[in-house]
């Protein structure tokens, strides 16, 4: 079976290494302030026990970690 990076590697548009590399980095910045968002909601959420709100808020968050990585081995 193939990982997630190989399989990626080969639907690439072919675009110069360094602009590929910038959007790379502009959307695990994107990721970051998500990630950050989302845990001032939690913040948010917690004050007030909202308990269904926090697990929405936390696999909210662990979909974003995992996108993160995936792009980040596309580098």
């Amino acid at each position: 079976m193939e990982n997630v990076n190989t399989m990626a590697k080969k639907n690439y548009i072919e675009l110069p290494a360094e602009q590929r590399k910038s959007m790379i980095e502009q959307r695990l910045i994107q990721y970051k302030q998500q990630i950050f968002s989302l845990q001032m909601d939690r913040a948010a959420l917690e004050s007030v026990e909202d308990c269904e709100g926090i697990k929405s808020i936390d696999q909210r968050i662990e979909a974003i970690r995992k996108a993160y990585s995936a792009v980040e081995r596309m580098m």
